[in-house]
């Protein structure tokens, strides 16, 4: 599916809590999404959110993929740069980089449009009014993944 978008972020600490709303949000906006987390612990995450994780999938039929974060050797400075570290284990055509603290209301592909009819293979909006460099890039990073790596 042209159209699917594959949510991947870093969901550690206190993050982790974000993670239920988040892909219920998101799915809502986004539907036929996968999603995938880096948490710090996946087969406890599993465990402890497992009657939240059985109605996303019973309710909006999502089955998102938990990562370690120990699965990478090396340790940025900033735990939640892994999710641009570390490559997807699912597939789709566009990949979503995302804070998992920002719920998403919107359709991602919708808003990112016009870049990628510009040709560009990926998409970051810059913030209006923002008087801080560091600012100025929104959280979040949609990417089109080649058919070749698909």
């Amino acid at each position: 599916d042209d159209s699917q978008i594959l949510f991947f972020t870093c969901a550690t600490g206190f993050y982790e809590g974000f993670v239920i709303p988040y892909i219920y949000f998101a799915e809502k906006s986004n539907p036929n999404s996968k999603f995938e987390f880096i948490v710090n612990n996946a087969d406890k995450f599993i465990e402890e959110n497992q009657i939240a994780l059985k109605w996303l999938e019973n309710n909006i039929q999502v089955k998102p993929v938990f990562r370690n974060r120990d699965e990478i050797s090396i340790k940025p400075r900033m735990e939640n740069s892994m999710r641009f570290i570390l490559q997807p284990k699912q597939r789709a055509k566009r990949v979503y980089i995302g804070d998992v603290d920002i719920m998403i209301l919107e359709n991602i592909s919708d808003w990112h449009k016009p870049i990628f009819e510009a040709g560009l293979p990926y998409s970051n909006i810059i913030r209006p009014n923002s008087k801080v460099l560091t600012n100025k890039i929104a959280r979040g990073m949609l990417i089109i993944i080649p058919k070749t790596a698909v």
